[in-house]
């Protein structure tokens, strides 16, 4: 009789790295409410910082104080008015809003002023609106055998034949 060692997780004889994983994903990982949404279309680094934003993963003196780091003072260094959290800093300190202000003017696109993650996260009827209009130029430009701007498409739609 020949010694052996047995994998019965699956009712499978074979050991799987699958099975292993699958077996820490359900009984050890904490259940979470939302999914990540990850996009392609950005950098990976941008959307490891936003889900860090979204579960105030990020290193801020309210975190690390926390963590039982001794610091000076938990307050922001920006303003000193409030305690430095991840939501203060990217949607109450007033000195993050001037800068994001100066950044919009300076890239010429409108300041929407959020007061949270989930704020943002929220699509308002403009943005699901531009969305579709986006999308219809899009289709039309490449459905269309003349070749037309966005600008020339936003002031008169109807003159673009297909």
């Amino acid at each position: 009789m020949m010694d052996r060692w047995f994998w019965a997780l699956e009712g499978l004889i074979e050991f799987t790295i699958m099975s292993v994983r699958k077996l820490i994903d359900d009984f050890m990982l904490p259940e979470v409410s939302s999914k990540t949404r990850w996009i392609k279309a950005v950098p990976i680094k941008v959307n490891v910082h936003a889900w860090k934003v979204k579960l105030d993963g990020l290193p801020t003196r309210l975190n690390t104080s926390r963590r039982g780091i001794d610091i000076d003072s938990i307050l922001c260094p920006m303003c000193g008015k409030a305690v430095e959290s991840t939501s203060h800093i990217f949607f109450t300190c007033q000195m993050s809003k001037e800068i994001l202000r100066r950044i919009s003017r300076w890239w010429d696109i409108d300041y929407m002023e959020i007061s949270s993650y989930e704020e943002c996260q929220i699509p308002s009827k403009a943005m699901i609106f531009d969305d579709v209009l986006s999308h219809l130029f899009y289709w039309c430009r490449y459905r269309c055998k003349v070749s037309f701007s966005w600008t020339e498409w936003l002031k008169n739609p109807h003159l673009i034949s297909l």
